[in-house]
């Protein structure tokens, strides 16, 4: 499972780019759809100059799925910063 945070916009902003993202996700890589989940974090994200920076972090232990979000997500023209997990222990 991958999980998809949003960090650095309001609530309406992070919920419009939420609705792009998971478009994107269902017309490229349909599989993946189920398996994602989102996290709106709202934070405020800024540089040196305190220019807002936002951006999408992908979290998950398949390497391999980080890659292809990455790969069809950059359409989206916003920061992407990855993590890979060591684990996931599932509460079921």
């Amino acid at each position: 499972m991958s999980n998809i945070e949003i960090h650095g916009l309001d609530r309406a902003k992070a919920n419009f780019l939420g609705t792009k993202v998971l478009d994107v996700i269902g017309r490229k890589i349909p599989e993946l759809q189920s398996d994602v989940v989102f996290t709106i974090c709202l934070d405020y994200c800024f540089n040196i100059n305190k220019e807002p920076q936002p951006f999408l972090r992908i979290c998950s232990t398949d390497i391999d799925e980080i890659k292809k979000l990455v790969e069809v997500l950059k359409e989206l023209e916003i920061d992407i910063e990855t993590l890979e997990i060591a684990d996931f222990v599932s509460a079921k």
